[in-house]
């Protein structure tokens, strides 16, 4: 993708000069229902008798179009890349890996406490959000503040 990625701009900028608007939205729409219908095709390939050692292949191959596809309309699209540069959508990358690590603990903290009562497993998804961000504030953040005066000690002591 690095390499390709300005072959990537000119087609954008070739799409966005010869159509408006509204063709390219519609373009856009018809690529991300395409990646929606690849996810489908391994399943449906099973149904109608595909061999099994063929299925794993086209299911890592739909795969990998699928997330191609994504990250060259979120990088190309002017529409798309303003959704993906939204307040919410950077919070949200900002705390994701705190969520991935603290999602799982309060989740199965709730299931186990309450008997996975509907109600409480809606509380507790809504709860997996302010803790990832106190785990983010407490614990990630200082760490990579750690990890940055480690690295310029390091760098200082290399170039001494």
């Amino acid at each position: 993708f690095a390499f390709a990625w300005p072959t990537f701009e000119r087609w954008a900028a070739t799409l966005r000069s010869r159509f408006n608007p509204a063709v390219g939205g519609s373009l856009a729409v018809v690529a991300l229902l395409a990646v929606a219908v690849s996810q489908l095709a391994p399943a449906w390939l099973s149904k109608f008798g595909m061999a099994s050692l063929a299925l794993p292949g086209v299911t890592t191959a739909t795969r990998l179009i699928s997330v191609s596809l994504i990250v060259v309309l979120v990088g190309t699209s002017v529409a798309i890349g303003r959704v993906f540069t939204s307040r919410l959508i950077l919070w949200l990358g900002m705390v994701s890996f705190s969520l991935y690590l603290t999602h799982e603990t309060v989740l199965l903290g709730v299931v186990y406490s309450t008997a996975a009562n509907p109600a409480w497993l809606l509380f507790a998804v809504a709860l997996c959000f302010p803790i990832a961000w106190l785990f983010y504030k407490l614990v990630e953040s200082p760490a990579h503040v750690f990890a940055k005066r480690i690295g310029v000690r390091k760098d200082a002591s290399i170039a001494a």
